[in-house]
């Protein structure tokens, strides 16, 4: 899920309501997924802003408690790119 802005935004939000419509789905389940969508502030403000950008574009009430953060790890370590053996690899 992306910040959609101008008519890239309202195309997205249309295409839900249509789906919505379509399928006469009142209670419509919609899942978004984001890496990069809110860095910024608290998590509970994140979760916030997510939630409230969600709602517009899926026209339809997200709450922020429904919102799931992650927390990354790394899963290979470090390596010095100086290193000869790791150029030779």
């Amino acid at each position: 899920m992306h910040t959609y802005r101008g008519r890239q935004g309202s195309d997205v939000a249309m295409l839900v309501r249509r789906v919505r419509d379509r399928f006469e789905a009142d209670h419509l389940q919609c899942v978004g997924t984001s890496a990069t969508l809110a860095s910024r502030g608290s998590f509970e403000e994140q979760r916030t802003e997510i939630a409230r950008v969600a709602s517009n574009l899926f026209g339809s009430e997200v709450r922020p408690q429904n919102v799931i953060g992650e927390t990354l790890r790394r899963a290979t370590p470090s390596r010095d790119l100086d290193d000869p053996y790791f150029e030779a690899s």
